[in-house]
């Protein structure tokens, strides 16, 4: 007898899933609800011959974990570990290239309209293999997919198959999210009296994240230089810099996606796209672009805007995620004020003050005025930075390194709370009220400086609980060890709550 295994799930997974289907408890029609890539087959014992599943032996378990404190090389990994064959590398791409370019161009418009109505996805994570030093890749994939806007993308163009070359970042995050996106949501599950299957414990067959072999060998080449020709081969890496890369290879490929599909399909009506003709339009001006701007009582200030920021050709389903605008005011003497406005993805705060307790503090310091003796002729200057746009998904970095004089990294190991419910108040927005942000994934690096130790990822799922990603080890986590890891938190992701696209 021969029993069909789900993608990497485990049989036991796979079995809930086909009874789910059958008795119709996921979203109908089941094929919309069960894209796990390539089916493979597991051979089982059948009658009453006592047969069992026979399959490859899974990997042997890790030891806790215990980060490295010296040597750019020493990263805890797991190069030396040979996972299942079945697992060891799921069946990625393979296909002719087939998109369908009127869904991209709505889905990769900043505006689309139609995102809204797309079916809701839950994220299962997945234990990843770590090549040797890239636990900052695995972690960083976790919290991206963790965000629901983004994968609910992803899930969106299962089976595409973009040109060569023209996407491989996007083009690996649908492959990739294949084996770990389910298009049914927590709630409707639970409305209908079932449940996905725990994720306690490992979750099914951990594997490589192969389709990012490419994109990490690029990467690694840009920040540390060429020569590193196989992923066991590259160095460790910033988390943070690996996020902002991701991200914005997304962003261009996105744009150039819809330009291309523009041109072949038409425009589609939506603003914030390419014109017409298919080419995204010209940005005018740069640096140099700068207006008198009338504040509150009549009050005027020079305003310089940076290129592209605002211009609606070069917005992305991704930069209206997770882009937002950071408004800078400097004010000396009986001048006008000089106002700068610069687009964010991440959002830096510095948390070596004793005062800066918490999130919520280090961004009422991020906000106060900062006084530069030494601006002008006319007097002491002050500085203020504020948050002209916010974005629905809020990236903050806490600055936990310090640099001595010869270069090297010190870690800042103070505990800094990270609240799950964070209140971005009016002193450090430009205008309007209040805003309320709900955690959804955490990036923790352990370790005594920036060039080695080890990444790790903590992700909240639908139904609030959360789960630590540790490379191929997946379990569920409790607010009481959050809490006691608060030290190592490097990366905290935000979603904006009661907010849709």
């Amino acid at each position: 007898m021969s029993v069909v295994r789900f993608g990497n799930f485990s049989p036991e997974e796979s079995a809930w899933l086909a009874r789910a289907c059958a008795s119709r408890s996921v979203f109908a029609p089941p094929e919309l609800c069960l894209r796990f890539g390539e089916l493979l087959r597991l051979e089982v014992g059948g009658g009453g011959g006592g047969g069992g599943e026979r399959e490859a032996a899974a990997p042997p378990r890790r030891r806790p974990v215990q980060p490295e404190s010296e040597g750019r090389g020493a990263a805890r990994g797991d190069a030396g570990i040979s996972p299942p064959a079945a697992a060891k590398v799921p069946a990625w791409g393979g296909r002719s290239e087939s998109w369908d370019k009127r869904k991209c161009r709505d889905l990769f418009a900043a505006d689309s309209p139609g995102l809204a109505t797309l079916a809701p996805t839950e994220y299962v994570p997945h234990g990843l293999y770590n090549y040797g030093n890239t636990c900052f890749l695995n972690s960083v994939l976790h919290a991206i997919l963790a965000c629901r806007d983004v994968r609910n993308v992803f899930f969106e163009l299962d089976g595409c198959r973009f040109p060569d070359k023209a996407a491989p970042v996007l083009q690996g995050f649908v492959d990739f999210s294949r084996s770990v996106v389910v298009g049914a949501s927590v709630e409707e599950l639970a409305r209908r009296g079932t449940s996905l299957p725990s994720v306690s414990g490992s979750r099914g067959a951990s594997f490589y994240p192969t389709p990012f072999e490419k994109i990490l060998e690029r990467f690694c080449a840009m920040t540390s230089g060429p020569g590193y020709t196989t992923p066991q081969s590259l160095p460790q890496q910033d988390a943070q810099e690996f996020l902002l890369h991701a991200l914005d290879q997304l962003h261009e490929e996105m744009i150039a996606l819809r330009a291309k599909a523009v041109e072949e399909c038409g425009p589609g009506g939506h603003l914030g796209g390419p014109s017409a003709d298919g080419a995204a339009p010209e940005i005018s001006g740069g640096l140099g672009d700068e207006w008198e701007e009338v504040g509150r009582n009549n009050k005027s200030s020079v305003t310089r805007r940076h290129d592209g920021v605002l211009d609606e050709g070069r917005k992305s389903r991704i930069s209206s995620i997770f882009g937002g605008l950071l408004r800078s005011t400097v004010r000396v003497g009986g001048s006008k004020p000089s106002v700068c406005i610069e687009p964010f993805t991440v959002l830096q705060l510095g948390i070596a003050s004793e005062e800066a307790t918490g999130l919520r503090e280090a961004l009422r310091m991020f906000s106060a005025p900062d006084y530069l003796d030494d601006y002008s002729k006319e007097g002491v200057a002050s500085k203020t930075v504020q948050i002209e746009e916010p974005p629905l998904v809020l990236v903050i970095q806490l600055l936990r390194f310090t640099y001595t004089s010869d270069g090297r990294s010190t870690k800042i190991t103070k505990p800094c709370e990270i609240e799950e419910d964070l209140v971005v108040g009016r002193d450090t927005l430009v205008a309007g009220p209040p805003l309320e942000y709900e955690l959804f994934a955490t990036v923790s690096h352990h370790g005594n400086n920036l060039q080695s130790g080890h990444y790790t990822a903590c992700v909240r799922d639908l139904s609030g609980r959360w789960h630590c990603c540790d490379d191929d080890e997946i379990w569920e986590v409790g607010q009481e060890e959050r809490e006691e890891g608060s030290c190592d938190v490097y990366l905290a992701l935000y979603r904006q709550t009661n907010v849709t696209l």
